[in-house]
């Protein structure tokens, strides 16, 4: 699960602005830059997410993609779980396993603070992407 939660975050996050990711003790977990180049605590690059929601691996093999309703899918297609209006995670049975708030914290099923993406600035929703447009 965790893969497909920072698999959402990152692409939510990418093509708007850099982000840092953060645990929940403050650590520095990655970060993504405004041109959705990814990369580790250590600043090594792990990969990129281009403006279609299409998501590569550092050798550009591809990992999956988000789709313009906010549902995730493996590189084979396969559903990994979605994100709604809202900010709320769910799996690929519909199971809510989180959410992420409007101010960046993140936060698993039951409530517990799992960690936190730098402060967005005024405006921003986590779902702003140009490939992020959700039905109404």
């Amino acid at each position: 699960m965790k893969n497909v939660f920072l698999l959402l975050v990152f692409f939510l996050a990418s093509n708007v602005y850099a982000q840092n990711f953060y645990n929940q003790t403050g650590q520095s977990i990655g970060r993504i830059d405004a041109n959705g180049n990814m990369y580790n605590e250590l600043g090594q690059s792990t990969g990129r997410i281009d403006s279609s929601g299409n998501v590569y691996n550092q050798m550009g093999q591809s990992l999956g993609r988000v789709d313009s309703s906010g549902n995730s899918y493996n590189q084979l297609g396969q559903s990994t779980g979605r994100i709604d209006k809202s900010g709320n995670l769910y799996n690929s049975q519909g199971q809510s396993t989180g959410r992420i708030d409007a101010s960046g914290n993140m936060y698993n099923a039951l409530g517990q603070s799992t960690g936190r993406m730098d402060a967005p600035p005024p405006a921003f929703t986590p779902f702003a992407h140009p490939a992020v447009r959700f039905n109404k």
